[in-house]
């Protein structure tokens, strides 16, 4: 089996991809200069689309949104302002997971075992 397919021991792999973004979240709750880059809030969105389907990429991307939101962004942003950022990194972390699932289709009509 490959490293993204699903089998039973990816269940661990789904708590690793969880607690990056658990860690992520805290991390930018306790810095200074939080990470705003869409990097690292994509790796556990492409990792779960493409080892199990576009729903779960989806509510990945919702979890990595609000891991990517922190404390700081309320006190210096408005609401309406974090109401569109939230949308817009949402918008692209499911853009990554229906790209990533739909490569994987097309992977495994190209390549069928």
């Amino acid at each position: 089996m490959g490293l993204f397919q699903t089998n039973p021991n990816s269940y661990f792999r789904i708590f690793v991809l969880l607690t990056w973004l658990w860690g992520l979240a805290v991390y930018n709750y306790q810095a200074e200069n939080p990470v705003i880059s869409i990097f690292p809030y994509l790796i556990p969105v492409i990792l779960i689309a493409w080892g199990h389907g576009v729903k779960w990429g989806f509510v990945v991307a919702a979890l990595a949104t609000l891991s990517a939101m922190c404390a700081d962004y309320a006190e210096i942003y408005t609401q309406t302002e974090l109401i569109y950022s939230g949308i817009a990194t949402y918008a692209k972390l499911t853009g990554a997971a229906i790209g990533f699932s739909l490569a994987k289709i097309i992977h495994k009509n190209i390549n069928p075992m």
